[in-house]
Protein backbone atom coordinates (compact mmCIF):
# COMPACT_ATOMS: atom_id res chain seq x y z
CA UNK A 1 0.00 0.00 0.00
CA UNK A 2 1.50 3.36 -1.04
CA UNK A 3 0.41 6.51 0.72
CA UNK A 4 0.72 10.17 0.03
CA UNK A 5 2.32 12.25 2.73
CA UNK A 6 -0.41 14.11 4.60
CA UNK A 7 1.63 17.11 5.74
CA UNK A 8 5.22 18.25 5.59
CA UNK A 9 7.33 19.17 8.62
CA UNK A 10 7.65 22.89 9.35
CA UNK A 11 11.06 24.51 9.83
CA UNK A 12 10.61 24.39 13.61
CA UNK A 13 9.84 20.67 13.41
CA UNK A 14 12.94 19.99 11.31
CA UNK A 15 15.38 20.46 14.19
CA UNK A 16 13.49 18.04 16.45
CA UNK A 17 13.05 15.67 13.53
CA UNK A 18 16.80 15.63 12.83
CA UNK A 19 17.55 14.85 16.48
CA UNK A 20 14.99 12.03 16.52
CA UNK A 21 16.32 10.52 13.28
CA UNK A 22 19.87 10.73 14.61
CA UNK A 23 18.80 8.83 17.72
CA UNK A 24 16.99 6.20 15.63
CA UNK A 25 20.06 5.64 13.47
CA UNK A 26 21.99 4.48 16.54
CA UNK A 27 19.45 1.81 17.54
CA UNK A 28 18.95 -1.49 15.72
CA UNK A 29 16.72 -3.39 18.16
CA UNK A 30 13.12 -3.11 16.87
CA UNK A 31 11.60 -3.22 20.37
CA UNK A 32 13.74 -0.31 21.53
CA UNK A 33 12.99 1.58 18.30
CA UNK A 34 9.25 1.11 18.91
CA UNK A 35 9.73 2.47 22.44
CA UNK A 36 11.57 5.49 21.03
CA UNK A 37 8.68 6.18 18.65
CA UNK A 38 6.20 6.00 21.53
CA UNK A 39 8.29 8.32 23.72
CA UNK A 40 8.64 10.78 20.84
CA UNK A 41 4.88 10.72 20.30
CA UNK A 42 4.28 11.53 23.96
CA UNK A 43 6.88 14.30 24.04
CA UNK A 44 5.87 16.00 20.79
CA UNK A 45 2.10 15.55 20.74
CA UNK A 46 2.20 12.90 18.03
CA UNK A 47 0.32 9.64 18.06
CA UNK A 48 0.80 5.95 17.47
CA UNK A 49 -2.22 3.74 17.00
CA UNK A 50 -2.25 -0.02 16.76
CA UNK A 51 -5.13 -2.20 15.60
CA UNK A 52 -5.29 -3.80 19.06
CA UNK A 53 -6.11 -0.58 20.92
CA UNK A 54 -9.63 -0.81 22.22
CA UNK A 55 -11.94 2.15 22.28
CA UNK A 56 -10.56 3.70 19.07
CA UNK A 57 -11.86 3.27 15.54
CA UNK A 58 -9.40 0.90 13.92
CA UNK A 59 -8.12 0.90 10.37
CA UNK A 60 -6.53 -2.53 10.97
CA UNK A 61 -3.10 -1.01 10.42
CA UNK A 62 -0.49 0.63 12.63
CA UNK A 63 -0.54 4.42 12.33
CA UNK A 64 2.35 6.77 13.18
CA UNK A 65 1.82 10.53 13.24
CA UNK A 66 4.98 12.38 14.31
CA UNK A 67 6.51 15.72 13.38
CA UNK A 68 3.82 16.40 10.82
CA UNK A 69 4.31 13.09 9.02
CA UNK A 70 1.69 10.34 8.91
CA UNK A 71 2.41 6.77 7.83
CA UNK A 72 0.73 3.39 8.19
CA UNK A 73 1.91 -0.19 8.00
CA UNK A 74 0.52 -3.67 8.44
CA UNK A 75 3.04 -4.14 11.27
CA UNK A 76 4.61 -1.65 13.66
CA UNK A 77 8.00 -2.38 12.09
CA UNK A 78 6.70 -1.60 8.60
CA UNK A 79 5.06 1.64 9.77
CA UNK A 80 8.29 2.72 11.51
CA UNK A 81 10.40 1.94 8.43
CA UNK A 82 8.03 3.83 6.12
CA UNK A 83 7.85 6.80 8.50
CA UNK A 84 11.63 6.99 8.88
CA UNK A 85 12.26 6.69 5.13
CA UNK A 86 9.76 9.45 4.40
CA UNK A 87 11.14 11.70 7.16
CA UNK A 88 14.66 11.36 5.77
CA UNK A 89 13.44 12.19 2.26
CA UNK A 90 11.65 15.28 3.54
CA UNK A 91 14.81 16.51 5.25
CA UNK A 92 16.70 16.04 1.99
CA UNK A 93 14.19 18.34 0.31
CA UNK A 94 12.36 15.65 -1.62
CA UNK A 95 8.94 16.91 -0.58
CA UNK A 96 7.24 17.18 -3.95
CA UNK A 97 4.93 14.19 -4.32
CA UNK A 98 6.64 12.15 -1.61
CA UNK A 99 5.26 8.63 -1.46
CA UNK A 100 6.09 6.04 1.19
Amino acid sequence: MREKLSTYPSESQNKKLKIFLSTLSKVTDSTIRADLFEIEAIETGGSIQSPEQSGWPSTHVFEINLHGLFMTGTTMREAMMKWERTARRCLLGETEGVLA
